[in-house]
């Protein structure tokens, strides 16, 4: 039975067309408060956006820095951390010389001398900008070399407990990764492990890998005589319960050496900050009593320049040797 009127055309029902995907809305651009917050937490990541490719040409000054930066541990790539070096210099620049132009004017100096006074201050803060971000990766390698040369000693005593329990190598540095406790040596096992498990390097040649960018010249010797024993199918246990013995006695000796620089310290302590200002002192007093000065200065002025100034130089001087000598932890 026909239910269509006439003159109208017939309708023909459709299915409904699946919607079609609407395009992803561009993503809308970082604003100025989120690069700068970038800029502060990774400086690194800012700068190479930044500067980029712009600093490409002078990536070669910098190649002696590559190594360094290696070493140091810092998971920062490299023509990133020249981005940063580049940058801070010239900030640093920038403020030097805009500080010493604006107060310049404002007391109405000389245009030429405030102008050459302000490039030579923005040069010389340009530079103190560029010798600290260039020495950080630097320190950082002398600080991971100390606390590896302090922590290698009780990790191998723990990889021999290890070994001897029939634990493969790449577990047994597994197990140094997976430690609860944070040190250097467990970052590096770590650093390890991720070449073998994500990069596809075999555990000998992560071992290599770690031997080279090692920061502690003992670190690296301990890999290297790991890596031959576990191809010529050694004893491991056996040697690395040498190693720690032998390096335990290393440090014996080590603290030996420091208790003994410590007594030195100590006995240049009471002469410099106990017996000299007392002798001075005293001395000054009963010249005091007697009257007269001394190079033109008065005995009051004198005593005053020792007790204010020089005993606290000299004290300063001996918390720099000792910050220099005892342990960081």
């Amino acid at each position: 039975m026909k239910v269509f009127g006439k003159g109208k055309k017939a309708q023909i029902a459709t299915p409904v067309a699946a919607a079609e995907p609407s395009s992803k809305p561009a993503e809308p651009k970082s604003s100025f408060s989120k690069r700068y917050n970038e800029l502060l937490s990774r400086p690194w990541v800012g700068s190479y956006r930044l500067l980029g490719e712009r600093i490409t040409r002078l990536i070669p000054f910098f190649e002696d820095l590559r190594p360094t930066l290696l070493r140091s541990g810092k998971r920062i790539h490299f023509e990133a951390y020249v981005s940063m070096i580049v940058l801070i210099s010239m900030i640093t620049f920038v403020v030097g010389f805009s500080a010493v132009t604006i107060f310049g004017l404002i007391f109405r100096g000389d245009i030429l001398i405030v102008l050459l006074i302000a490039l030579a201050v923005g040069m010389l803060s340009g530079g103190t900008g560029f010798g600290v971000t260039y020495a950080l990766p630097g320190m950082k390698v002398g600080s991971r070399k100390r606390d590896m040369d302090e922590e290698l000693a009780y990790s191998m005593s723990h990889m021999a407990i290890l070994a001897a329990a029939g634990l493969p190598p790449e577990k047994v540095f597994r197990s140094i990764a997976q430690a609860e406790e944070k040190s250097v040596v467990r970052e590096e096992a770590q650093t390890i492990l991720r070449d073998v498990d994500i990069l596809g390097f075999d555990i000998l040649t992560a071992l290599n890998n770690a031997r080279e960018r090692s920061p502690s010249k003992q670190f690296a010797e301990f890999l290297e005589g790991f890596t031959a024993t576990v191809r010529s199918g050694g004893d491991l246990k056996k040697y690395l319960l040498s190693s720690a013995k032998e390096i335990m006695e290393m440090r014996r000796i080590a603290a030996k050496q420091l208790v003994e620089t410590l007594g030195m310290l100590a006995e240049a302590y009471v002469s410099m900050l106990v017996v000299f200002p007392l002798i001075l002192l005293i001395m000054f007093s009963v010249m005091g009593l007697v009257g007269g000065q001394l190079g033109g200065f008065s005995v009051s002025s004198i005593m005053g320049l020792v007790t204010y100034i020089i005993i606290p130089i000299l004290a300063a001087i001996m918390i720099i040797m000792l910050d220099a000598v005892l342990p960081k932890r």
